[in-house]
Formats: structure tokens, sequence, C-alpha cells
């Protein structure tokens, strides 16, 4: 059964990762969108120019290259020149239209509660509706733009057309990912308590600060999840004296240069794996620091590894490229290249053409879509 899950209004695709062979490569720069194609030589050569785009509102799906003009409440489709070959309206449309996700068949729009999905021809071709938690009789506005304005994690079952909103408590929702060998969803969450205890000065308390999975069964996404806490943080918290920031304040404004502690200190190192940067894929692949307890404070060692259920990963070797600038890594018996222009939570990955791409001018400082 193939699903998407909806994070705090954020649709996070769930396609495959980063094929072994593509068509070509649609090259978003600030100036101009250039499309790039092999040629005899295989070495890939510009085929067609057109005005600059927003690579935001642009996803590949089935060779092809979609996009969608938020405003004008219209998705397209783009043809070989660049230029769209075929358009469809979205309707009277209440928010801002975004394109979440994509895979072979069909780009998938959100829009005022709603995903659709379009088929090659930009036909509908699935349609459901979410229903959010109501607040007394309003009933929430689901929105890419504004990630936590629900707290809700639906999961779409795109067969059946059917979603399920997932029972979860309201705990900060950091990401979430699919393991396809172990049947299941994964949700992270980050959470967070306080405790006095006698060691302690009386207006001291102890923040622990804690990461934890929630792994819920494909087969049964209305059971309640398994819980794994997988990263700690234990810090010691204690509030300024009566007055301190007022008198630092007032010797800013004099133009002096206070330095002053934060209200608060590292008790122990942290402990656990700290889930940095995801894929938007399946599986999915992330850049995790493993913390050990017994290292001080900020030591610790990175590692690329496929995220499974629970927070449980397998490690992937990386190598570099020197002429280009960047990380590479096997799985399944292809080449990926981590994207320079991967975002601070998430990881963009290429096929292993986009190596051939970097060597044309201009094209390592432009964001890249493999289609």
């Amino acid at each position: 059964m193939r699903m998407l899950p909806l994070l705090l209004a954020a649709l996070a695709a769930i396609g495959g990762p980063a094929r072994a062979a593509v068509t070509g490569f649609v090259v978003f720069a600030p100036a101009a969108t250039q499309r790039y194609e092999p040629g005899p030589d295989k070495a890939l050569h510009l085929v067609a120019s057109g005005p600059a785009m927003d690579p935001a509102d642009h996803v590949a799906s089935g060779g092809r290259v979609f996009g969608l003009n938020p405003l004008g409440r219209r998705i397209y489709r783009l043809g070989a020149d660049l230029k769209e070959d075929r358009s469809s309206d979205l309707g009277e449309v209440r928010d801002l239209g975004r394109i979440v996700a994509a895979d072979d068949e069909r780009v998938y729009v959100f829009f005022d509660n709603t995903l659709v999905g379009f088929d090659r021809d930009l036909k509908p071709a699935v349609r459901v509706i979410l229903e959010p938690r109501k607040s007394g009789a309003i009933v929430p506005v689901i929105s890419v733009d504004l990630a936590r304005n629900t707290g809700d994690v639906f999961a779409v079952a795109l067969g059946a057309r059917t979603s399920v909103r997932l029972p979860i408590a309201d705990d900060e929702i950091r990401d979430l990912w699919i393991d396809p060998d172990g049947r299941s969803l994964n949700v992270l969450v980050a959470r967070s308590r306080e405790e006095h205890t006698p060691e302690l000065d009386d207006l001291e308390k102890r923040v622990i600060k804690t990461q934890v999975v929630l792994a819920f069964a494909l087969g049964d996404l209305a059971r309640p999840p398994q819980e794994t806490e997988i990263y700690e943080e234990r810090e010691i918290h204690k509030p300024y004296p009566p007055g301190f920031l007022d008198s630092v304040q007032r010797k800013q404004e004099q133009g002096i240069i206070v330095d002053y502690p934060p209200p608060y200190r590292s008790e122990c190192p942290p402990k656990g794996t700290y889930v940095s940067k995801t894929s938007a894929t399946t599986p999915c692949f992330a850049e995790v620091f493993i913390r050990d307890p017994k290292e001080p404070v900020g030591i610790g060692s990175s590692e690329l590894v496929v995220l499974g259920t629970g927070g449980g990963f397998t490690k992937l070797e990386r190598f570099r490229d020197d002429k280009h600038g960047v990380l590479w890594f096997k799985f399944g018996g292809d080449v990926r290249i981590i994207d320079r222009h991967t975002r601070a939570w998430r990881l963009v990955l290429q096929p292993h053409a986009y190596i051939k791409l970097l060597d044309t001018p201009g094209a390592a400082d432009a964001v890249a879509l493999a289609y």
C-alpha cells in the first residue's frame, strides 16, 4: 500500500531515492532556467533556456517537469523548450496551493485541506480530504507554510483514497520517515520535562530534553505507537538575579559591551543519536550525530545512515569527490550524490549523472532538478 505521510501540514515525499538513470536536468539559476540532456558523447549539453523560475514550485514526475503557480491557482507541465505545453486550473482555492510530493505517476498538490494527485496529463486522479482537529466549531486550515498550525500527522493511503490522523500527543514533531522493510511510519518528536532534586539549589531546576521516535505499524495506524528514546540532553537552569537584565540593558545603551553567561549550564554530555538531516525519500537517508556520554560536550561522530524502525539505523560509507567538492555514497548498487544545496534540515540527493552537470559552467551554483 503506497502511503504519503503529512507532517505538521507539510507532506513528505516518499518517492524512491534519486534514480540511477535520468533523462536530463532542469537547472534553476537566478537569471534563467536551463535544460540539459546527454548527447552522443554522453556529456550533458544545454538544449533549452527560458526565464528564471522558482525551483520550490517545480517537481519531476515520469520523466517530465511540472510546476505550480500558487497565486494563479494553476498547475502546468513544461515542454522540451521549457514552455508550458499543458495546464490545469485548481478552481476556487481559499489558500495557496503547494506541490507537496511526486512519484512516477502523479504530482500531488495540497490546498484547502485537500490532497489532489494529478496525472501526467494534469487530470485529477486522486482526491483525499483531510480532517484536522477542530478548535470548538472552527476547522483549522492546514497550510504547508504554517507547519505548526495544527500539530497533526496524517497518513494518506493513495490506493484507498483515505487518510488517517495519527494519535499523537502535543509533542513537538521534528521529522518522519517510512521504513519499508519494517513496515512502519516513524515520527520523531522532541520532548522536555523539568525536575528538582535535593542536590540542586533552591532556584535551580533540571531540564531534560529528549528526542523520541514513535513507530506506527503501517498495517494498523490506529494502534498506539512503539516509543523509543534515542537522544537526551540535561541542563541546569537558574534564573538571573532580580534587576540583572535591566542593569545589562542600561550598560548596553551606554555603549558598554557586557558578556554574561546564559541562565543555564550543561549538566553532562548529551547521549544517544541526534538526527540532523533527512532525505525526503523511502528508504530515508539521514545525517546523524552519535553522542558518547563519556566524551566532552560537542564531541561525537557524524554518520550517514539509513533510518529504520524506532530510530534504528544502518551506517553507510561516504566518499568525497575532491574535484567537484561533493560527497557520494552507494546504496542498492547505485551511486547517489549529496547535493551541495542541501538545506539545514534536509538532505537533497542527486543521481550519479549530477557529476557531469557540475562540469557545465554555472551549474554548480544553481539548483538542479533531475527528471
